[in-house]
């Protein structure tokens, strides 16, 4: 129960900015293919969730029907957070990380899962990068997994429908070298703009007439979300084969 206390109390107050990709670098498979063995580390849990309505900003006039929406924005957050996630005790970081150890090893790859290793990992000298060197671990590479926002968005383009957003960041590491051979970010859903980040399709059927539909199907929008971190690890695992 803390935890999920503290999971709410970083979430609540005002919504952030959207997102912000990281530099996609590719793996070179043309020296050896990708790594055999794989240490994954802990997956934690996002600390941005969002429901948000472009739509209904994009038809206020003015600074406060701007600032009345995002007040709009934020209550409903916190609405779905308290009674679709906390009430059900979802994890997403626990699932993203479980479906990627499941589509690691299905195809091909030995996976030691390091869970509370991702503490480890700290900044590196230069305050920019990442430092793994204190991670232990034989396997060949690192892989580092960390969410972007998540949550729910309308689009500013004539429409009111919700469908659900879930930005993921990956990163692969040498971990003799310390080299980052491979690093991307996927958004399922939403199209955020990100400038080189993969947009993975959503169905269909994960979206959403308005907010009170959406609190009225919480199980369905749950799945969204779900859904959405197993097509992610999915489209991880293809990248790295």
């Amino acid at each position: 129960m803390k935890k999920l206390l503290l999971f709410a109390a970083c979430m609540f107050g005002p919504l952030p900015a959207l997102a912000a990709s990281v530099p996609n670098i590719p793996l070179d498979k043309s020296n050896g293919g990708p790594p055999k063995s794989i240490a994954l580390m802990g997956v934690p849990e996002p600390s941005r969730f969002q429901v948000r309505d472009f739509y209904r900003v994009a038809n206020l006039a003015g600074p406060l029907g701007g600032f009345a929406a995002g007040s709009v924005d934020a209550d409903r957050t916190k609405k779905f957070l308290e009674e679709a996630v906390i009430a059900n005790k979802v994890k997403f970081g626990e699932r993203l990380a479980a479906d990627l150890q499941h589509d690691l090893e299905e195809a091909g790859f030995t996976v030691e899962f390091l869970g509370d290793q991702i503490k480890k990992v700290k900044k590196a000298a230069d305050g920019k990068t990442d430092d793994f060197s204190a991670v232990s671990t034989d396997k060949d590479a690192i892989l580092a997994v960390w969410f972007g926002p998540i949550g729910f968005l309308s689009s500013a383009k004539l429409s009111t429908k919700f469908q659900s957003s879930v930005d993921v960041n990956a990163k692969l590491i040498d971990r003799a070298t310390q080299k980052v051979l491979y690093q991307k970010t996927y958004v399922y859903g939403y199209d955020l703009g990100l400038d080189k980040a993969e947009l993975l399709v959503v169905d269909e059927k994960y979206q959403f007439g308005d907010f009170d539909d959406l609190m009225k199907r919480k199980d369905l929008a749950i799945e969204a979300l779900d859904s959405g971190l197993k097509v992610t690890a999915s489209r991880i695992t293809a990248d790295l084969r």
